[in-house]
């Protein structure tokens, strides 16, 4: 993760690796959360007082090394950050789902996970 003070944030990745059984149970959480992605829009929660927010602005599936990919970018808010921009990454290979998670500030060259997920999923 690449952070610094708050009005110096720079941005951060998140990756995860999810292991299945088998290739098809892979693809049906991978199915399940592009379904429950699908139809959020804006969504503001609060927690311990601080508000963040959440506006997707695109979602668009494709391909990453032959399996079936989503992607999916939201700007965010928080009370004690900067407005960002959260670039998502999921990702099917094999039994496996990937998944990349790049946030950073608006107006920053757009941050591509694609090259991180395939190096975290094909390793």
């Amino acid at each position: 993760m690449i952070t610094g003070k708050t009005t110096d944030w720079t941005g951060s990745y998140h990756e995860v690796v999810y292991q299945f059984r088998s290739t098809g149970a892979a693809t049906s959480y991978y199915r399940e959360n592009y379904a429950f992605n699908a139809p959020c829009k804006d969504v503001s929660p609060t927690s311990c007082g601080k508000t963040s927010s959440l506006a997707v602005h695109s979602l668009t599936t494709g391909h990453v090394e032959g399996g079936p990919a989503f992607f999916e970018q939201l700007k965010t808010g928080h009370t004690d950050f900067p407005d960002g921009v959260n670039a998502d990454e999921w990702v099917v290979v094999g039994r496996y789902v990937c998944s990349v998670d790049a946030l950073y500030p608006v107006g920053q060259p757009r941050l591509t996970p694609n090259a991180a997920t395939q190096a975290l999923c094909l390793a």
